[in-house]
């Protein structure tokens, strides 16, 4: 059941997301700023989430430069398997980096509701992916991921790393890969900033 949903939700997982930035901006223009009412300080959501989209952005270049441009598919694919770098430490690190910009920019976008529902609800979505990943990792890899994933953390916990010395991280293919999802991030932001503006 969650893989036939994550398969659906893989193929579309780029533009998810969108409802729920036009929804905070229309929230912004009609109602204002509502973490304002709930105490909140703009300083402490603007530093906290800029701080957390940065650590996210960072997991994601740091995890890209190992994984390879298979990440960036509409359909499922790849041809090894990545076991390097944050790989080591978790299975998921790309989605552990779009978990804490999702986090951050819902805390840019100073709209309760979209804090306390984007975060959560893109969560289920990731799970949802997750499962649907693994089940084509192991048909495609058998014991070789069936190994890596009893060493590795499906998000965080204990793990047991091992060195691979065929991965290295590459670090200009990585960033000219990246730089879209931080435009993304960043404009969407200061469509955030501007719609409180107007608010």
């Amino acid at each position: 059941m969650l893989g036939a949903a994550g398969k659906v939700l893989f193929r579309h997982r780029g533009i998810i997301p969108v409802p729920f930035a036009l929804a905070a901006v229309i929230t912004l223009v009609l109602r204002g700023d509502t973490m304002h009412g709930l105490g909140i300080p703009f300083w402490f959501s603007i530093l906290a989430g800029t701080l957390i989209c940065a650590a996210g952005h960072a997991l994601r270049i740091w995890a890209i430069g190992y994984a390879g441009h298979e990440t960036r598919r509409v359909r499922i694919a790849t041809f090894r398997l990545a076991t390097s770098g944050p790989f080591a430490y978790t299975r998921n690190p790309i989605y552990l980096g779009n978990l804490a910009i999702a986090v951050g920019l819902a805390l840019l976008s100073r709209t309760a509701w979209v804090a306390l529902m984007f975060p959560l609800l893109m969560f289920i979505e990731y799970h949802c992916i997750i499962r649907y990943e693994e089940e084509y990792l192991d048909r495609t890899f058998g014991e070789e991921y069936r190994e890596y994933r009893r060493r590795a953390p499906r998000y965080l916990g204990l793990a047991r790393p091992k060195r691979d010395a065929g991965s290295s991280f590459a670090p200009g293919e990585t960033l000219r890969k990246e730089y879209q999802a931080i435009l993304a991030t960043l404009s969407t932001a200061a469509v955030f900033m501007a719609a409180r503006m107007i608010g």
